[in-house]
């Protein structure tokens, strides 16, 4: 009979520490926790920055006072377990994994055929190319926004690429004396390109037509025979305010066409 009551108070005993023991050691964390220095930390999250004034023992406590959540796969330094220091500086950085779809052109190639029958300069495309189209399914990796790693799931060709296919002659062009590369424009006799010139004549008074193309005289005289890659023999017979240097300004029948033609670099061959 006394060795059942000795275990009776044994239990009783164990089930009063069972229930007071919790409440034991909340008071002595407490009392731990408000006995720790008062702090001034920073934490970095969200792309903002929070100050916090705090008695917090750990990184972890500090990121909860301040109300910012935060899961396993996110990267907080120092680690949230870490023992806090005053004007300690926290980041926390948000990792995310996705999967996403996406199209990515395709470039197209040229095949580059020698001509003999077209005057070195001159393309003829035979076959006009266009890019393709490729979907991707990727696996994209994320640290605060940042991409940090791409790994391709699947990869399908939607539209494949057409290859351009050219033409590019290699005929002589005659006796040349220099080849010049210059910056090419191209102009009209109208106003819209020589005001307030606008008589049709060039400044060696000769008709403004095809085959007429303004220099710098001191680059190229006036009156020397050319053939310019992309437009043919010309003479310069005209000069421009704004044709200095190494510039040099072809004729064209209409707007249009001096429009399309541009600004490009080219081969201008000095004719003997």
């Amino acid at each position: 009979m006394g060795g059942k009551q000795l275990l009776i108070t044994k239990k009783r005993k164990l089930m009063a520490f069972a229930f007071f023991a919790p409440i034991l050691i909340g008071i002595v964390l407490s009392a731990f926790k408000a006995s720790g220095d008062i702090k001034n930390v920073t934490i970095i999250a969200n792309d903002q920055a929070y100050h916090l004034t705090t008695r917090a023992n750990f990184v972890s406590e500090a990121l909860k006072e301040a109300n910012i959540e935060y899961d396993n796969d996110d990267m907080i330094l120092p680690p949230a377990m870490a023992t806090l220091s005053s004007n300690e500086v926290i980041t926390v950085k948000r990792w995310s994994k996705e999967v996403v779809e996406r199209e990515v052109i395709i470039p197209s190639n040229t095949i580059v055929l020698k001509n003999s029958r077209l005057r070195v300069g001159s393309e003829v495309e035979l076959k006009a190319g266009a890019p393709g189209i490729k979907r991707e399914t990727i696996e994209v990796e994320t640290l605060d926004g940042k991409v940090i790693e791409e790994n391709t799931i699947l990869s399908q060709i939607v539209i494949k690429p057409v290859t351009r296919k050219l033409y590019v002659g290699t005929k002589s062009v005659g006796n040349t004396s220099r080849v010049i590369n210059m910056v090419a424009t191209a102009y009209t006799a109208g106003a819209e390109s020589c005001w307030p010139y606008v008589d049709g004549k060039t400044a060696t008074m000769k008709k403004a037509g095809y085959g007429v193309a303004a220099v710098d005289p001191r680059v190229i005289s006036l009156g020397t025979r050319m053939y310019i890659e992309g437009y043919g023999f010309a003479i310069a017979s005209d000069v421009g305010g704004a044709i200095k240097g190494n510039k040099i300004d072809i004729f064209m029948s209409d707007v249009n066409s001096a429009r399309s033609f541009g600004r490009r670099h080219i081969n201008v061959y000095l004719l003997d």
